[in-house]
């Protein structure tokens, strides 16, 4: 097995075949119609002087005056033509081999698709699409909680079950927006212990992990006491309010508000 490539660069070798090609052809028409000989050039009085080679063993030339200066160009082109048509047969048989040898299907993308789904699911690539890293990560195994008893459950758009209309809520959003998101899954937080936060968020750009939790008996004054507890633990982890730690809050007279999540899940996660 050769050399593999991922897509995108098989894609840029292609670009770059094709590139080679037009300006091999463009060096050989203008081949095609140079004058005979090469170029030798010297320096008189600080200016260049330009002499035309046309015998092998004539290391002086003819030398070509001012109305001769045309014919000094046109030789200097050839002389550039001919060295950029060796270089470029040369990249050419590099890149033709490269894609040839990926166009079998060999390329590091392929490797993986060539997998069946159960194996997919139990391989970590070493490239991935975002399409891929996506699916991988929705479909892994996490530890939650036990789901909320079934009469008391609330269901998401996706059919899951939840504790509250406030997760009902910023569940439907993230799935209405495409965010990939885990429901309590299980985290460990240094000093603290365990916890399972409402909602760990996928954000594709960065391929970052984003806690958001939901707060939603502020009216409590012990609630609220462990709800700063808890933040403080998230911050002291690493976890950066406005980064990767989103926060929602609601009492009983200030319920969430679905516009406010909507804005936060576009601006942090999408």
């Amino acid at each position: 097995m050769g050399l593999l490539v991922n897509s995108e660069l098989l894609k840029l070798l292609k670009e770059e075949q094709a590139r080679l090609k037009k300006y091999a052809q463009e060096a050989q028409e203008r081949l095609a119609k140079a004058p005979e000989g090469s170029l030798r050039i010297s320096s008189g009085h600080g200016k260049p002087r330009y002499y035309r080679v046309t015998e092998k063993h004539d290391t002086s030339g003819t030398y070509l005056n001012k109305d001769q200066y045309f014919t000094a160009q046109a030789l200097a082109q050839k002389a550039y033509d001919k060295a950029l048509l060796k270089s470029i047969t040369a990249d050419e048989k590099l890149i033709d081999k490269l894609v040839a040898n990926n166009a079998s299907g060999d390329s590091l993308d392929a490797v993986f698709e060539g997998l069946t789904e159960e194996r997919k699911k139990l391989v970590l690539p070493y490239e991935m699409s975002d399409e891929d890293y996506c699916r991988i990560w929705s479909g892994g195994v996490y530890t939650r909680l036990e789901p909320p008893e079934e009469g008391k459950a609330l269901h998401t758009s996706r059919g899951e079950a939840v504790r509250s209309k406030s997760e009902v809520i910023i569940a439907n959003i993230l799935y209405d927006l495409g965010i990939p998101y885990r429901y309590e899954q299980e985290l460990n937080l240094p000093r603290f212990g365990k916890v399972h936060p409402d909602f760990m968020a996928l954000k594709m750009p960065q391929r970052e992990m984003v806690i958001w939790e939901h707060f939603g008996m502020m009216d409590d004054p012990e609630y609220c006491a462990q709800t700063l507890r808890k933040i403080s633990a998230y911050e002291s982890a690493g976890y950066l309010p406005g980064k990767t730690l989103i926060t929602t809050f609601e009492s009983a007279s200030v319920p969430l508000d679905a516009r406010v999540v909507k804005v936060l899940a576009e601006d942090l996660l999408a």
